[in-house]
């Protein structure tokens, strides 16, 4: 079978060297990470602040768009508190994942025996071809003689099969032998003291050990569905809430399509007609834009709806009554709290002294109180988080 041919460099940047094409790729790099970090200036300092970023692409798009952003230390911090309730209402969950994790480090040990007999093996052969390829340089003057392109080619792939060894085996020696598991047992033992004893690295592996996936996809305006895939010890139900953003992504300036039907309809037609027109528009946007257009509201009429509630918000529950009534609930539980985000979780722990002695958390989600209509979200995005972990 003939090999498959590949065309020759082309374009304006063909004629660079190595080094100035990974200085430019190195740029695009810094160009994308731009995307989740932001500074923000304070009075006296500049901060730097992470983000997750959600994005989608169209079958018929080049690009990706972006969706949302959502501030690492907000989101973090909702899946950590549900770490902390799952450790104080099942005293037994330390205990479970200690053993759990003891033999994840044992196997780990097992797996990265023979990954270090192949790399003892590639650091011979790296050894070997290193020498031959300096005899016969000095014997050869002509650089692109076949022996020394054959030679530097075949060491450029043991390069390549090292590195790639070498972070498998990184990937599988995540646990820092037995006094690594033990702390991590005392810190789920004991959550509210031990877990700020902890460094970033330590709460990042953790958080990775415990959990196979964690999926968070925008529903609403205001409404997120964030998806916590616990390995069996911890829950042993995919854990899910419905999260609710205080402060949305910045909407897009009002359409004149959208303008028209406040032109049009403001001043007699029912709140719930206009939200309804424009699902992803609060009764606030629309008042400011009947602001804009000198338009004004006869008297009368009750205003049912929240005025930061859009009605995509609305329609992602069962029922108006049921979802209004959650989005106050969220409001009042934010305000109350101080913190942007809301989480509703499905799953309802119960006391500690109604959970069976030995047993893991199974509790059953009840689709009808929590549950939305469409329980796969509305967008079909969903984000892997990353480990940013605070």
């Amino acid at each position: 079978m003939q090999a498959q041919q590949y065309p020759p460099n082309s374009g304006s940047f063909a004629q660079l060297s190595e080094e100035d094409k990974k200085k430019r790729l190195d740029a695009m790099v810094k160009i994308w990470q731009s995307d989740t970090e932001r500074r923000v200036n304070y009075k006296d300092e500049t901060r730097k602040e992470l983000y997750y970023k959600g994005d989608k692409k169209e079958e018929h798009e080049i690009y990706h768009k972006n969706v949302f952003f959502l501030k690492c230390e907000e989101l973090d911090e909702v899946v950590v508190k549900r770490l902390e309730q799952l450790a104080e209402i099942d005293k037994l969950l330390a205990s479970r994942i200690e053993e759990s994790l003891e033999k994840v480090r044992l196997q780990q040990i097992q797996e990265c025996i023979p990954l270090d007999a192949q790399l003892r093996q590639i650091d011979a052969s790296l050894k070997k071809l290193t020498g031959r390829l300096a005899l016969v340089s000095d014997l050869v003057e002509d650089e692109e003689n076949e022996a020394v392109t054959t030679i530097v080619n075949k060491i450029q792939e043991l390069r390549g099969q090292k590195r790639e060894l070498e972070e498998k085996k990184k990937r599988l020696g995540s646990l820092e032998g037995q006094e690594e598991v033990r702390q991590f047992y005392t810190v789920l033992g004991n959550f509210k003291e031990k877990w700020s004893t902890l460094t970033l690295e330590q709460k990042q592996k953790l958080i990775k050990l415990l959990t196979t996936k964690v999926e968070i996809i925008p529903c609403s305006m205001h409404w997120y569905k964030l998806t916590i895939h616990w390995i069996g010890v911890v829950c042993s139900r995919h854990d899910v809430a419905y999260i609710w953003r205080m402060r949305p992504e910045a909407q897009q300036a009002l359409e004149p399509c959208e303008l028209g039907l406040i032109q049009d309809h403001y001043s007699s037609c029912s709140m719930e007609y206009l939200l309804e027109k424009m699902p992803n528009r609060t009764w606030q946007t629309i008042v400011k834009g009947a602001c804009s257009l000198g338009v004004q509201r006869e008297a009368g009429g009750r205003r049912t709806i929240p005025i930061n509630l859009a009605w995509e918000d609305i329609a992602f529950f069962p029922d108006m009554d049921k979802a209004i009534a959650m989005a106050k609930e969220a409001t009042e539980e934010c305000a109350k709290q101080g913190t942007p985000l809301y989480a509703k979780w499905l799953i309802n722990l119960p006391p500690t002294n109604e959970l069976a002695e030995g047993n893991a958390i199974t509790h059953y989600i009840n689709e009808e109180s929590a549950g939305p209509r469409n329980s796969s979200g509305s967008r079909g995005l969903a984000l892997l988080i990353g480990s940013q972990l605070v």
